[in-house]
């Protein structure tokens, strides 16, 4: 299944997305991909520990570079919360879903594709996009939606 979406439905689509989600500040990270040092961060909210969002803490994570075939890098121009992120967060699916923290949660999101795997075919670098990342990735340890950037399966 396909998780990630080029935008698409004209000015009132556009006019919708504006009006629900929060304007990322302008220029907050520019990376050039080629020939980048390795070592580069990006900012991210970080569940320190399950509970009460008090557990969040913003801070200076690695920035994803490696990329599998099928995966997408997307420059995270906004982020959702929803009721699967919040049981996450409080630990209520500890047992389906172990999440190791610190941990970068996040499943909804939009933004622009930055950077694509080998075999990606249905989106381009500088698409505009929506889509998720999945639980089964957050378990394994991929950062969340509530970053500057994720990598989501295509």
């Amino acid at each position: 299944m396909d998780w990630l979406r080029p935008l698409a439905g004209g000015d009132k689509v556009n006019q919708w997305l504006q009006a629900c989600t929060a304007p990322r500040p302008p220029k907050l990270m520019q990376v050039d991909w080629e020939g980048a040092p390795k070592n580069k961060k990006m900012l991210a909210s970080v569940l320190q520990y399950c509970g009460s969002v008090s557990g969040f803490k913003l801070q200076s994570i690695e920035l994803p570079f490696e990329l599998e075939d099928s995966e997408v890098l997307v420059e995270v121009h906004a982020a959702g919360v929803n009721p699967i992120d919040c049981r996450l967060r409080s630990g209520a699916m500890a047992k389906e879903c172990p999440i190791i923290t610190p941990a970068v949660l996040g499943l909804d999101l939009s933004g622009v594709v930055r950077k694509i795997g080998a075999k990606v075919s249905n989106v381009r670098v500088g698409d505009a996009v929506f889509g998720r990342q999945t639980v089964q990735r957050l378990v394994e340890g991929r950062n969340g939606s509530y970053a500057e950037w994720c990598v989501v399966h295509e």
